[in-house]
C-alpha cells in the first residue's frame, strides 16, 4: 500500500511538471543574442530581441533600454512576423539594438526584462514578464593602437572645411568663420573626439557647441556618425596669419592600420582698417585742444560757478552750522528727549533719578499746562495704576521706610497716559479754534444772562 501511494505521488508530480510545460510551451517566448560577442571599441555589436506570443498582442512588448555604464545603446530597427510551433500561430517582433562599447573591457548585460501582454484566450488577454537571458560583450583595443589618443575606430574618416570671410579684403574688426566637418562610418557621432581649434595670436576665438548627428542608409543599413563644429576669429591685429591646419589619427577596422586624416592651414592677411582711425585731414575730435574750441562757452561758465562756489562756501557752512546748533539744542530742550530721558532713568532702577527726571519732563509737557506737577498728571491721566505708582515713588523717596517702587509699572503706565493726553490736547485745539464768545447773550436788566 505504501509503495502504491509513492507511485501515484510520483505520478501526479510528472502530470503536473508537464502541464506547466505546455502551458510553458503555449505562453509567449523571448529570444535573444548578441554578435559579435567580441569587438573594437568604438564599433557597434547588433543585439537581436524576438518576442513571440500565441495568438496577437494587442499592445507592443515594454522593452528594457539595454543601458549599461561605458556603453552606447540605440534601437536601430523593429519588424514584425509570424512563426508556427506544433500548430499554435506566434504573433513576433523582433527588436535590433546597436551597442557601441567607449572603453576596453568586459560588460555584462543583465538584470534585464520584457512585459508582454498577449490574447490567451481571445479576446481575454493576460500580460506576464518574462526575464531576458545574461548577454556578456567584451570590448579592446589593438595592440597596434594603444598609442592612439584618443583612441577612435571607424571603417572611414573624412575631415572637411570652409571658411568664410566677412568680407573679401580683410581688415582689423573683421572676422572669420571656420566650419569642420567629421564624418565617421560605422561610428557614433558622441563618440567623435572634439576638434582642438588651436589659439591664433591677434585674434580673439569664439568656439560655438557642436552639432552631433547619426545617419543610417535605409538601403545598406549601415550607419555613420557626423561631427560639426563652428568657431569664429575676430581679427584684432594687421599682418599675415595661418589658421593652424587639423589633423586625426585613427584605426581603420577594415584594412586593420593606423590612419591620418588631415586638413590644411588656412592663411589670411589683414590690413589696417582706416575707416576706424581719425582722418589725417581733421584733427583728433578727442584732443585737448579741440575739446576746448567746441565747449569753451559750457567750461567758461563751469569755471565761474566753481570761483562763485568757493566764495561763498564759508557763508553758507556758518550758516549752516549755525542752523545745525539751533535743531540740536532745540531737541535736547524738547519734550521728547526729556521724556526719553525719563525712560532711561527707569530702565536703570534708580528711583531717585526717576523722580526727578519726572519732574524735569512734567515741566515741558504742553498738556499738563505751564507748572506741570505730579498732581495734575495722576488728575488728568485718569489712571489709578499710574497714580498708585506715582505715590509708591514719592512715598519711598520721601516716607518712612516705605517699600521699593514698582518702577516697571510706572513705566507701562506713564507712556499710555502720555499718549492719550497728546491726542486730547490736539482733538481740543480743533474744537475750539472759534472764541467760545462769538455768539451775543441776551442782556436783562444790564446783566448778561445765558
Amino acid at each position: 500500500m505504501r509503495i502504491a501511494a509513492v507511485g501515484v505521488m510520483v505520478l501526479g508530480l510528472l502530470c503536473n511538471a508537464a502541464m506547466a510545460s505546455a502551458q510553458e510551451a503555449d505562453g509567449p517566448h523571448v529570444r535573444v543574442e548578441i554578435k559579435p560577442s567580441r569587438v573594437v571599441v568604438g564599433q557597434g555589436v547588433i543585439l537581436s530581441l524576438e518576442v513571440l506570443a500565441p495568438n496577437y498582442m494587442p499592445a507592443p512588448p515594454v522593452l528594457p533600454d539595454f543601458q549599461v555604464r561605458s556603453l552606447v545603446t540605440r534601437q536601430t530597427s523593429a519588424r514584425n512576423f509570424v512563426e508556427q510551433h506544433d500548430g499554435v500561430t506566434y504573433a513576433g517582433v523582433r527588436y535590433e539594438f546597436t551597442i557601441s562599447p567607449m572603453e576596453a573591457g568586459t560588460f555584462a548585460i543583465l538584470g534585464q526584462s520584457v512585459t508582454v501582454t498577449y490574447a490567451a484566450e481571445p479576446p481575454a488577454t493576460r500580460t506576464v514578464s518574462m526575464p531576458i537571458p545574461k548577454l556578456d560583450l567584451q570590448a579592446f583595443i589593438p595592440p597596434e593602437a594603444r598609442d592612439l589618443n584618443p583612441f577612435v575606430s571607424a571603417n572611414n574618416i573624412t575631415v572637411e572645411q570652409s571658411v568664410d570671410r566677412s568680407s573679401q579684403n580683410l581688415e582689423v574688426g573683421d572676422s572669420v568663420t571656420r566650419t569642420v566637418t567629421v564624418t565617421a562610418n560605422g561610428l557614433p557621432a558622441m563618440l567623435i573626439p572634439p576638434i582642438v581649434f588651436v589659439p591664433v595670436d591677434g585674434f580673439a576665438i569664439y568656439p560655438s557647441q557642436p552639432d552631433l548627428q547619426d545617419v543610417t542608409d535605409g538601403r545598406s543599413g549601415l550607419q555613420k556618425g557626423i561631427r560639426t563644429e563652428q568657431v569664429v576669429y575676430l581679427l584684432q591685429k594687421t599682418g599675415d596669419y595661418n589658421l593652424p591646419p587639423i589633423s586625426l589619427s585613427w584605426w581603420n577596422v577594415r584594412d586593420q592600420k593606423i590612419e591620418r586624416t588631415h586638413i590644411d592651414e588656412v592663411g589670411l592677411h589683414v590690413a589696417d582698417n582706416l575707416a576706424a582711425r581719425p582722418s589725417a585731414n581733421w584733427p583728433d575730435p578727442w584732443s585737448i585742444s579741440d575739446f576746448l574750441q567746441r565747449h569753451w562757452q559750457a567750461l567758461s561758465i563751469l569755471l565761474v560757478g566753481v570761483v562763485v562756489l568757493i566764495w561763498r562756501l564759508p557763508p553758507l557752512m556758518h550758516a549752516f552750522t549755525a542752523w545745525r546748533d539751533r535743531r540740536q539744542k532745540a531737541h535736547r530742550e524738547s519734550e521728547a528727549c526729556y521724556f526719553a530721558i525719563l525712560r532711561c532713568a527707569v530702565s536703570s532702577g534708580d528711583a531717585r533719578k526717576t523722580y526727578f527726571s519726572l519732574l524735569d519732563w512734567l515741566e515741558r509737557f504742553v498738556p499738563l499746562g505751564r507748572i506741570g506737577s505730579t498732581q495734575i498728571l495722576k488728575r488728568l491721566a485718569n489712571d489709578p495704576a499710574l497714580s498708585a505708582a506715582v505715590d509708591a515713588l514719592e512715598q519711598n523717596l520721601f516716607g518712612n521706610g516705605a517699600a521699593e517702587p514698582d518702577l516697571q509699572a510706572f513705566k507701562s503706565r506713564l507712556s499710555p497716559a502720555r499718549r492719550r493726553l497728546l491726542r486730547r490736547r490736539h482733538s481740543t485745539r480743533v474744537e475750539h479754534l472759534l472764541p467760545v464768545d462769538i455768539n451775543p447773550m441776551p442782556i436783562k436788566d444790564g446783566i448778561p444772562t445765558a
